[in-house]
């Protein structure tokens, strides 16, 4: 019995890691196809209207919203708000 709990926990693991691959996939592309630089003091609305885009999409794409949250280290927002100020400083060298 110990051996077949094992056995199964290493699975769940492994979809787990393959899941939370697809969504970091997922996360990264959509941040390449969305971000673009725009002025510092639109950086709040921006990166909450983007989150939320980024939401629709992942669930249209099946990734769930936990995984998609841990794909952004837990915060989409903030995810989305580091990405516009590094596009905003590719802009600006």
């Amino acid at each position: 019995m110990d051996h077949r709990r094992a056995v199964l926990a290493s699975k769940i693991r492994a979809i787990g890691i393959a899941v939370s691959n697809r969504a970091m996939e997922f996360l990264d592309r959509w941040e390449a196809d969305h971000i673009v630089a725009v002025p510092s003091h639109q950086f709040g609305s921006e990166a909450a209207r983007l989150a939320g885009l980024c939401r629709e999409d992942a669930i249209r794409a099946g990734i769930t919203l936990v995984d998609l949250q841990r794909a952004a280290k837990g915060n989409l927002v903030q995810n989305m708000l580091d990405a516009l100020e590094a596009a905003t400083n590719r802009g600006n060298q």
